[in-house]
C-alpha cells in the first residue's frame, strides 16, 4: 500500500470508540486516547513506516493503553508500624500456608473423598482442626467475617427480633454496619440499653414471644472507657437459656492464644467464648490467627449444621485456595509452633532484636547533605481492628530533617515499594511491622532514596 493508502485506510475516531465500548473498556479520556494513537499511527506512515491501521490493531492499542501498568497485585514492604495492616492484605502467610497455596494450585481432594472415590466434604480438614483448638461442637468457614455475619444472623434470627446493645452498633469498614446486617438478613434489629451502659435487665425486658436471638458484638476499631457497663457473655448465654432462644457472638479478630504473654491484654479468645456457652460464634482468619482471608463460625452442631445448610452456604463458602492456607495455619497451633506464624513472630521480638535490625539496616546507608536520621522508641499498633487502645513498643529508623516527605515518597515509588509513615514532620520506619525477608530489600530501597535526596539537594 502507498503512504496515501494507508492513511485513507486509518479508522475514525467513532469506528474505534464503538469497538472498544463494545468490550466494555471504560475510561475517562477513552476519545482522547483513541486521537492520540491514530494521530501517532498517522505520524509514523508520514514517516515511511507501514504500520497496521485496520480497526482492530488499533482498538488493540487503545485497550493496551487504557490498562494501567500497575493493575495487577504489588509486592509492598510494610514499614508503616501497623502489623495487620488491611490496606496491605492483612496477615502475611506462614511458610507452610503459602506452600499449601502452590499446592493447591493443582488439582486437589477439596470435595473429593480419597477413600471411597466419592464426593466428600470441602470443611472437613478444616473444621476438625477447630473442633481440637477451640473445644467446640462443630464448625464452618466462609470468606470472610463480614460474610459469616451475615449467615450467622440469618440462620440464628430466623426473621424474628434480634436483640443487640446500642453500645455495640458498630460500623465497621466500607460503612458495615450491624443494624443493616441484622436487617438485610430479614430480621428486625430490638436495640437495648444506651449507648455506654447495658444491663442484663435490659436483655430480659426485650424477650418476647418475636425473639429470635441475642446477639453480642465486637468494637472493631474503637473501644469505650469511663462510665462505661455491658453484661457478659457467660450471664447473655445463661438469659439465652433460661428463655430458649439462641445466643450468638461476633469476636472480630478472634484469637486462639493467649495474647497476655505479649503484654497485650483484654483480647477474648475464641476458647473463652466457646466455654462461656454461645451457641455459635465467628471470627476472621486473617487477623489475630494469621491466616488467609476467611470467616470461621465454631459452636454447637445444631446451629453449625444448620448454616452448612443455609442456600447462602454456596454463595459464602471458601475456595481451595483459602482451605489450604487456613489448613497450614490452624496445623501451626495444633502443633504448638505458632511462632511460625509471622504476625506471631513478629510479637516475639524483642527490642534488642528490632534495635539490630535498624543497625543492619543503616549501616550499608550513606547519609548526607543535611539528611538528619537515627533510631528512636516507637509504638506498633496491632491493625485490622483487633485491640485499637493497644500498642506494643518497638524501634524505627526516624528521618526528622532533610525532606522526610520526598524520601517517603520515594520509598512507595522504589523498584520495591515501601509503605512508611510521616508523623509530625518525620519519616519513621517501624521495625517491627517489615518481614525478616524484606530486609536486604529495604536495604537497597532506603539506599536509593536517601542517595537521590542527597544528589536532589547537592543540585540545590
Amino acid at each position: 500500500m502507498t503512504k496515501a493508502d494507508l492513511l485513507k485506510s486509518l479508522p475514525a475516531v467513532g469506528t474505534v470508540l464503538d469497538a472498544v465500548n463494545a468490550q466494555g473498556i471504560q475510561h475517562v479520556k477513552l476519545a482522547a486516547i483513541i486521537r492520540d494513537v491514530i494521530a501517532e499511527t498517522r505520524q509514523r506512515i508520514n514517516a515511511g513506516e507501514t504500520p497496521c491501521t485496520d480497526s482492530e490493531s488499533i482498538c488493540h492499542e487503545v485497550i493496551r493503553r487504557c490498562i494501567p501498568a500497575n493493575q495487577s497485585i504489588t509486592r509492598v514492604i510494610n514499614a508503616t508500624g501497623v502489623l495487620l495492616h488491611t490496606n496491605l492484605g492483612r496477615a502475611v502467610l506462614s511458610n507452610s500456608a503459602t506452600d499449601a497455596l502452590i499446592q493447591a494450585a493443582s488439582t486437589v481432594d477439596v470435595e473429593f473423598d480419597i477413600k471411597t472415590g466419592k464426593r466428600g466434604d470441602r470443611h472437613a480438614n478444616v473444621c476438625a482442626l477447630l473442633q481440637i483448638l477451640t473445644k467446640a461442637e462443630a464448625a464452618a468457614v466462609v470468606n470472610n467475617n463480614a460474610a459469616a455475619t451475615v449467615l450467622a444472623v440469618t440462620v440464628l434470627g430466623q426473621g424474628r427480633d434480634v436483640i443487640l446493645s446500642r453500645g455495640e452498633m458498630v460500623e465497621i469498614g466500607g460503612q458495615f454496619r450491624m443494624p443493616d446486617v441484622i436487617e438485610a438478613s430479614g430480621c428486625r434489629l430490638v436495640g437495648v440499653g444506651a449507648t455506654n451502659r447495658t444491663h442484663a435487665h435490659d436483655y430480659t425486658n426485650a424477650i418476647n414471644d418475636q425473639t429470635g436471638c441475642i446477639l453480642r458484638c465486637h468494637r472493631s476499631n474503637f473501644d469505650m472507657v469511663g462510665f462505661v457497663s455491658d453484661v457478659s457473655s457467660v450471664t447473655l448465654a445463661e438469659i439465652a437459656k433460661a428463655h430458649n432462644i439462641p445466643y450468638g457472638e461476633d469476636l472480630g479478630a478472634g484469637a486462639l492464644i493467649d495474647f497476655s504473654r505479649f503484654g497485650i491484654s483484654g483480647i477474648r479468645t475464641v476458647q473463652n467464648a466457646v466455654s462461656d456457652g454461645a451457641d455459635l460464634i465467628w471470627f476472621s482468619g486473617d487477623k489475630l490467627i494469621g491466616g488467609p482471608q476467611a470467616g470461621i463460625l465454631v459452636g454447637s452442631k445444631h446451629y453449625i449444621d444448620a448454616c452448612k445448610r443455609h442456600p447462602l452456604m454456596r454463595a459464602l463458602r471458601p475456595d481451595k485456595l483459602t482451605l489450604a492456607a487456613l489448613e497450614a495455619t490452624l496445623q501451626e497451633y495444633v502443633r504448638m509452633s505458632e511462632g511460625n506464624i509471622p504476625f506471631i513472630a513478629a510479637l516475639e521480638l524483642s527490642i534488642d532484636d528490632l534495635n539490630d535490625r535498624a543497625t543492619c539496616i543503616l549501616e550499608e546507608c550513606q547519609v548526607g547533605n543535611g539528611i538528619c536520621i537515627d533510631v528512636v522508641d516507637t509504638t506498633c499498633a496491632i491493625g485490622a481492628g483487633a485491640a485499637p487502645t493497644v500498642g506494643v513498643p518497638s524501634r524505627a529508623i526516624r528521618i526528622s530533617e532533610g525532606g522526610a516527605q520526598r524520601i517517603h515518597d520515594a520509598l512507595l515509588a522504589g523498584t520495591v515499594s515501601v509503605a512508611s509513615q510521616l508523623k509530625d514532620g518525620c519519616l519513621l520506619i517501624d521495625m517491627r511491622s517489615i518481614q525478616p525477608a524484606d530486609v536486604d530489600d529495604l536495604k537497597s530501597a532506603l539506599r536509593e532514596a536517601l542517595s537521590a535526596r542527597s544528589a536532589e539537594t547537592s543540585q540545590s
